[in-house]
């Protein structure tokens, strides 16, 4: 009788699934209607489905996880390639973090993030890298001062590291100071941002340079919902970018954006919902 007990006891044990780590789902639908020189399409923008997940390893260290799949929310699909999403796994403590996988490159993290904005167009200046693949990421903090670095490592070429960089940012008071290099062969990138809050307003602002493709930079202010940019390429080819958020409630919202370069005109009203 005991043996029977013992066996469905097994059974089901084996049977359950077993949680071993805190997993969360999250993600955004954004779907808008654009117009660009009179052409008029259903588009998605920028839609994605996360699944994180961490777990206690004990003495102050956690691994965590980021699944990270695009979505084409406009056609119904869900994107692929190198690099398309965050993808990644790493080990964190009080000194700080380390990841592999496809992630956000140590530029982006830096410099990046005063310069992409807006939900649809702009960005043009930036020229370094955004998410980069088969790499390695360290962070870690010291006082105010955050500093990131990475490793790009894949086989396609005899050396070891492919193209690395290293940057961080610091914040004091309302502003904050960004600055990023990256060793890139014959391309290397130097870029620096910052921002700050001045009498209601958010003020932000770029400057990016590499060898092939020379200084770019760009400028801004948010307000009340709204933010426009002014960028400027190595080509001498300037971008306009405004964009207005209308909140719905909760995690629903309307993208207003416009934007006009050198080369065309174009606008998109996006739904956005994120969960």
């Amino acid at each position: 009788m005991n043996k029977k007990l013992l066996a469905v006891a097994v059974a089901g044990t084996l049977a359950a699934p077993m949680a071993l780590a805190d997993v969360s789902t999250s993600g955004s639908i954004r779907v808008g209607v654009e117009a660009s020189d009179g052409d008029w399409a259903v588009v998605n923008g920028g839609s994605r489905l996360r699944f994180k997940a961490s777990e206690d390893l004990g003495n102050g260290q956690t691994a965590f996880t980021t699944y990270e799949f695009g979505v084409d929310a406009a056609g119904g699909s869900i994107g692929g390639g190198s690099t398309n999403r965050v993808t990644l796994v790493g080990l964190k403590g009080d000194w700080g973090s380390i990841s592999l996988g496809s992630q956000w490159s140590a530029t982006f993290s830096a410099v990046g993030t005063f310069a992409c904005i807006h939900s649809r167009y702009g960005c043009s200046g930036y020229q370094g890298k955004y998410r980069i693949g088969e790499s390695v990421v360290f962070s870690t903090n010291a006082g105010p001062l955050w500093i990131i670095a990475d490793a790009e490592m894949d086989n396609s070429s005899t050396d070891n590291i492919d193209n690395a960089s290293i940057g961080g940012t610091m914040t004091l008071g309302g502003v904050k100071i960004g600055a990023a290099y990256r060793e890139d062969g014959d391309n290397d990138y130097t870029g620096v941002g910052a921002s700050m809050a001045l009498a209601g307003a958010g003020l932000y602002g770029y400057y990016s340079s590499t060898a092939t493709g020379g200084d770019s930079h760009g400028i801004g202010a948010k307000i009340s919902g709204i933010s426009a940019t002014y960028e400027n390429s190595a080509a001498d080819a300037s971008e306009i970018t405004v964009q207005y958020n209308i909140g719905l409630g909760g995690g629903t919202k309307i993208n207003l954006v416009a934007n006009d370069t050198d080369a065309r005109t174009a606008g998109v009203v996006i739904l956005r919902q994120d969960f």
